[in-house]
């Protein structure tokens, strides 16, 4: 029908014979570039896929736009390893080195109904092509999130070693991905399920990157939980990482929450971020001084006052000069940088 969108006019037709295809992708191929189009195509090549999937990836390489190549190619490659992942797999690999990683990730995902064959075959596709084992592994664990396979994910990037994870560097960052991942959606979980991990690194690693997605969702709840770790440095560092991304967020709410806390070492991280925040610098000098005068370490504290006395002595330098006259709370090596720096009183 004359106006009907390309979208509806392909859902609405009857399963069309082969030779059919071919003029059905030159009549949408031919209509002005749109959202509806693009949904034509795809659907299109998914259509084709289930019959003959060379056909469909033939037809989705000869797509000249490249964004829309790379969602026609992605499409094929997600639809034919729905049902058949391993040729779709070894298919993805004989592709030019601009295509082959986009369509590996396609691989992947549509793989990802099956976790265990996902992980078999992301293993399988690091060991075969090493140079780009990374990628890989990043889509692997993208594909098995995106269908809330989490631990499936974490188990595979925890386990990857050798010519799968290549350098011990991969395969850290892809423990930091899994939990990402998880953290987006179930972040105490998440954060639960890094006390498993072995103390090689990876677990406080892997706690900070829960912590940096957690911490745009309930800062408080995470402050909390990380509170109630085992005492220790990975405590005390997560929970400084934790406080100083929250202030970054929202420093009225990071502010009240230690407020209502008394001074701790670990609180230190927190306040120093409130105390040092140049906005509150500028505006309210004396309440980052008050902060910064209740950090717990002694250097932490000298340092933050540093800081602040820096830039309040661009807009103020006697009171800045005058503060450092009276403070007993610097180091002497941070004074005596500052006494050669900031304006005397005038008398």
């Amino acid at each position: 029908m004359p106006g009907e969108p390309a979208l509806d006019r392909v859902a609405a037709s009857q399963p069309a014979a082969p030779d059919s295809w071919q003029n059905r992708w030159r009549a949408l191929s031919a209509e002005p570039a749109s959202e509806a189009r693009t949904a034509a195509l795809i659907a299109l090549l998914e259509e084709m896929v289930a019959d003959d999937p060379l056909r469909a990836l033939a037809l989705a390489r000869t797509a000249s736009d490249l964004p829309l190549r790379e969602k026609l190619l992605f499409a094929v490659f997600c639809a034919w390893a729905k049902s058949d992942p391993a040729a779709a797999a070894a298919q993805a690999q004989k592709l030019s080195e601009a295509d082959r990683v986009n369509a590996v990730a396609a691989v992947l995902t549509g793989a990802a109904h099956d976790p265990a064959t996902a992980v078999r075959l992301a293993e399988k596709l690091c060991r075969d092509d090493p140079a780009r084992a990374r990628e890989y592994g990043y889509a692997a664990i993208a594909a098995l999130a995106q269908v809330g396979e989490y631990r499936t994910a974490v188990r595979f990037a925890v386990a990857a070693e050798g010519a799968v994870a290549g350098e011990s560097e991969d395969r850290l960052k892809w423990i930091q991905s899994a939990f990402s991942h998880w953290a987006r959606q179930e972040p105490e979980y998440a954060a639960l399920a890094t006390l498993s991990l072995p103390d090689d690194g990876s677990r406080y690693e892997a706690l900070l990157s829960v912590v940096a997605d957690w911490v745009r969702i309930d800062p408080e709840g995470l402050t909390e939980f990380v509170q109630q770790l085992p005492a220790g440095a990975d405590r005390t560092n997560t929970l400084g990482e934790a406080l100083r991304l929250w202030v970054h967020n929202n420093p009225k709410a990071a502010a009240d929450w230690i407020d209502r806390l008394d001074p701790s070492p670990e609180l230190d991280a927190g306040v120093t971020a409130l105390a040092t925040l140049p906005q509150l610098i500028a505006v309210h000098p004396e309440v980052a001084l008050s902060w910064a005068e209740s950090i717990d370490n002694p250097g932490q504290r000298s340092n933050a006052l540093t800081a602040i006395l820096r830039q309040w002595s661009g807009s103020d330098p006697v009171a800045a000069r005058s503060y450092l006259d009276q403070s007993t709370d610097l180091l002497p090596a941070d004074r005596a940088v500052l006494l050669a720096s900031l304006t005397p009183p005038i008398q």
